[in-house]
This record gives structure tokens, sequence and C-alpha cells, in this order.
């Protein structure tokens, strides 16, 4: 065997090792978990640094290997076919790299050291990442010319230029990284929520921020001017939506501020007032809350109506509603409106108001009450009823009776609550709620503290007759 034989099979030795190298180096680094990084920096590993610089820069971490990995392969089958056509001659080398070479590169190159990598993934990762960084600096401008080559190939197949930009950096590794931040101290809670909520503010639409139709206060062209500056100033709204005939028939939206420099004297109804009228913005209540963002500030607006598929009106989104998906609602202490509430009453009742959150009013009144169905405590008795109710309307629904005490218009403005102890049926829940009477929080503290009460009080003989009868 001479000398050049002998330098050939040890190149194409390396050329494997080498190839293993790559491979491993892919698996170790990109199997590493949060946990695992955690439990690293904890521990003040010495390689921590190198191998978070390269999990940064995904990107730049997965073409430096791939173009080292095909470097060295590419090598390997030219070596073998060279050492082949040398020393055996002719032109039959291709079954060479067919039978030997691509097992040798499977083995050796590819499944080994990946299984061992992803086994020992820590271990493996500190000692790849020093020579990966390296590497990565050593071919720079050939992983610019690759990166430039991938860009453009992506942009031709995809059309969008955006997706072959930057870094391969997901919406799950900026949320990982903020909860990092956060359990480090470098992130307050408040400002880690603010960057899941700029996250997901992306993938939201309108639909899941507006406020629906039956909570939207409007005025018809026929309100008097007494009405609208009750609503106006009364309610604190400072522009309103102005309807005709049909509640979809939307003509206009009224600015507060465009009356300020009007002499009203001389006006009598919504009618006289239609010249100062804006012309309402419509969009879809499909349309991304992240378009219409920047739909707002192109057009310089702040309010806009929802339209469904069939054209109607659902609803309306303002700025202030884009800006509270991302930092929460900012209530005023001075809106008495902001504060839906649980009173509690006599006999294990509630007066709950119908814009109080499901989710809340389980939390005050310790119920079970499905949160899927709809937000609001109007909206869940809406839906269970399958009908629009009326002052009066009884609702049995889970374990609790429901009467509907006050509406405006189509929305249920307030609903006493009653706790049954197990489901029971509409006359049941009508005589239970006859016997109830109703009593501040302060007059019985107790009453927030601890369970709902079973109505088995003085004077509730006949209710709960009634409600056993029902039961039976």
């Amino acid at each position: 065997m001479d000398l050049i034989l002998v330098l050939q099979i040890a190149l194409l030795a390396l050329l494997l090792g080498l190839s293993g190298f790559f491979s491993s180096s892919e698996t170790a680094l990109f199997s590493l978990d949060k946990l695992q990084l955690e439990r690293m920096r904890q521990a003040k590993h010495p390689k921590l640094s190198n191998i978070q610089r390269l999990l940064a820069e995904p990107r730049r971490l997965i073409v430096t290997i791939l173009i080292g990995n095909e470097l060295v392969n590419v090598a390997a089958s030219n070596i073998s076919a060279t050492v082949v056509m040398h020393h055996m001659g002719g032109t039959d080398a291709w079954w060479v790299n067919i039978f030997i070479m691509l097992p040798l590169l499977l083995l050796i190159g590819e499944i080994t050291p990946k299984t061992l990598a992803v086994r020992n993934n820590e271990r493996f990762s500190s000692a790849v990442s020093g020579p990966i960084e390296l590497f990565a600096r050593l071919i720079t401008p050939l992983r610019w010319i690759v990166r430039i080559i991938s860009d453009l190939l992506i942009t031709l197949v995809s059309g969008d230029k955006s997706r072959s930009q930057g870094n391969i950096v997901t919406e799950d590794l900026v949320r990982t990284l903020a909860d990092e931040a956060a359990e480090a101290g470098a992130l307050d809670e408040a400002e880690k929520e603010y960057i899941h909520n700029i996250i997901a503010f992306g993938n939201r639409t309108v639909e899941e921020v507006m406020t629906p139709r039956s909570n939207m206060e409007t005025l018809t062209l026929q309100a008097t001017m007494v009405e609208v500056m009750q609503l106006l100033e009364l309610e604190r709204v400072s522009r309103v939506p102005v309807v005709g005939e049909n509640p979809d028939e939307v003509v206009g939206i009224l600015y507060y501020r465009d009356l300020l420099s009007v002499d009203l004297s001389g006006y009598s109804s919504m009618e006289d007032l239609k010249p100062l009228l804006r012309q309402p913005y419509f969009v879809p209540e499909s349309k991304p809350i992240l378009d219409l963002m920047h739909s707002f500030r192109e057009k310089k607006r702040s309010l806009a109506l929802i339209l469904d598929e069939y054209g109607g009106v659902t609803g309306l989104v303002t700025m202030g509603d884009l800006l509270a998906s991302i930092f929460g609602e900012i209530h005023d202490p001075e809106d008495p409106d902001n504060d839906a509430t649980a009173e509690s009453l006599e006999n294990g009742c509630y007066r709950l108001d119908g814009n109080l959150d499901v989710a809340q009013a389980n939390q005050l009144i310790k119920a079970t009450l499905d949160v899927d169905v709809a937000e609001t405590i109007g909206g869940l008795l809406l839906h269970t009823h399958g009908e629009l109710p009326q002052e009066g309307t009884v609702i049995a629904l889970d374990q609790w009776c429901f009467k509907i005490t006050r509406m405006e218009g189509t929305r249920i403005i307030e609903a006493i609550a009653c706790h049954v102890g197990r489901e029971t049926g509409k006359v049941g829940c009508e005589a239970l709620l006859r016997q109830g009477e109703r009593k501040k929080l302060a007059a019985k503290p107790d009453a927030a503290e601890g369970e709902p009460q079973p109505l088995q009080q003085k004077g509730a003989g006949r209710a709960e007759t009634a409600v056993k009868e029902e039961l039976s």
C-alpha cells in the first residue's frame, strides 16, 4: 500500500468524522430546551455564552452547519471515487459511492452521531459550540452568498419578500425569551405581558376586541337635543354613531367636540345636526387589528364600525380598544360604568350587572357557569333563553336561577341570581325567586366569604316545596 493511498484513506476517515461532527452539532444545539438552558445558567456553565450566541441567530447557525456538512460529504464522495478509479481502474467507480460511501455517510455521518447527540445534547453542545462559532466566522463571505441566493429563491417561490428577510425567529422563541427575562428579573411581569400581547396582537381580528352592537351607544335622527346632550355628557362618550330607521343604517358619527363651536339654541333634534355628522368608516369583522391600526393612522380615524358577512353592523372598535388589547383595560375610577358588580342578597341570591364577565361572576358568586358560551352574564342569559327576554323573565341555568330585572332595548342590564344547589326548572325557579328580598352586602359581610347559602330561611317554605316538586 503506497503512501498516497494511506493519505487518501486517512483524509476520507477525517471527512467522515467531520460529517458526523456537523450532524451532531445540529442535533445537539437545536434539541436544547428551556429547562436545560436555565439549568446551565444556574450552574454558571462556561460554554453557555457561546451556546446562547449561536441559538440567538438560528438561521446563521443552520446555514453554517449545512455548508460544512455538504462540503465534507461532497469531498468524501469525490475522494472515494478517486481512490477507486486510481487503484481499481475502470469506469465502474459509481458502485463504490452507492454501496459503500452512502452507507458510511448514513451510519458515521448522520444516524450514529445524531443519536448520540440527542441523548447527550448538553455535553455535545458544550464541545461543539466553540468550533462551530469559529467556522461560522471563517466562512462569513460564503455564508452571505448562500443567504442572498436563498433569499432570492424563497422570494421567487413564495412571492413574499418579507418572509425571506432576517433570522428564523419564531413567536414561541420570543415568548420564551420574555419568560426567561422575567424569571431572571430583567423584565417585570407587566412588561412580559406586554410582549406576549404584542405578539398576539398580529393574530387577532377586530371581532375579538370590538364592542358588540348590543352594548353600543347610538342616537337616532329623531332624538331630541336633550337626549343628545344627555348621552354625550352623562354617558361620557366623545363620539356616537347616529342611525336611521334601521339599526344597520348608520348615517354618520357625531363628535362631541364638533358641537362645542356651534350655537345649539336653534336646533331641536338630531335631524338638525345632520350636517355635522362625519362619514362612518366600515370594516369587516375578519380584518386583522394590526391592519386596522395602520388604517386608523393613514386615514386619521379612531373609530370603525364592524360589518358581518351580510353587511349588518355587529359592533364598533376604537383606537382605545386596540391599545387595550396590548396594555389591558384602563379604567377611569370616576366612571361608574367601569365596575360591573355582584351584590349579595338574602337567601343565597345575588344582583348581577349584565355586563359582568362570566369568569369574574364565577369568582364572586362561586359558580361554575360556562365561560365559553359568552363573555358577559347578559350574553350568557340571552344565549340560554334562546330569544329576547323581558323584564321578569326567569331562566334556569346549571344550579342557578336567574331573573331579568332590568333591560334597556335588547340589552340585559341587571339580573337576580339565586343558588339552588342542584339543577331545577323554570317553575321551581319562579317560586324560589319570589321569596328573594334584596339586601346590601354591607349588611351581611359574611355572605361574600363563604359559599352561597341554601334558600331555607324563615318564610321560604313554600318556595322550597315548589322547588322540590319541580325536581321530583
